[in-house]
């Protein structure tokens, strides 16, 4: 359990942000496996219910380490998940987001899809060999 260790060092609004982030992937993960979709989306929506107070200037950040973190206590944590996530997360403190899916072809010729989310003219979770992938939507949130 080094992982909930390093959380126990960080300050106290991170350990936060990491136990909100566990609870929001299980959640999903659990949603995702139930419901379709679109209605999953509906349903997150309702949560990311903006803060008045103004963004953290490293919002991307933290929400990436809390999310990358949690998901390593988390059933099948799919790229998905995580972005889905991330973007409620930050959505809750008045960021704007773009969730991305795309997809592209292996070797084999099979279809293979990933999920990123953008914010601020950066990707903030999924951000791996993203030039392999094709983004075929783009579900904005907020006004970017």
């Amino acid at each position: 359990m080094n992982y909930l260790r390093q959380v126990a060092h960080r300050s106290l609004i991170e350990r936060r942000l990491f136990f909100r982030s566990l609870v929001l992937l299980w959640a999903i993960r659990v949603g995702l496996w139930l419901l379709p979709f679109p209605t999953l989306q509906q349903i997150l929506k309702k949560v990311e219910r903006p803060a008045a107070a103004p963004p953290q200037l490293h919002a991307n950040t933290i929400v990436n380490w809390a999310v990358t973190r949690a998901s390593r206590f988390v059933l099948q944590p799919t790229c998905l998940v995580q972005a889905l996530a991330a973007q409620v997360l930050l959505e809750r403190e008045g960021i704007p987001t773009r969730l991305r899916i795309g997809f592209m072809r292996d070797e084999m010729g099979t279809l293979k899809g990933h999920a990123w989310l953008e914010s601020q003219d950066q990707v903030v979770v999924g951000g791996t060999e993203l030039e392999r992938y094709t983004p075929m939507s783009a579900f904005e949130q907020g006004t970017q």
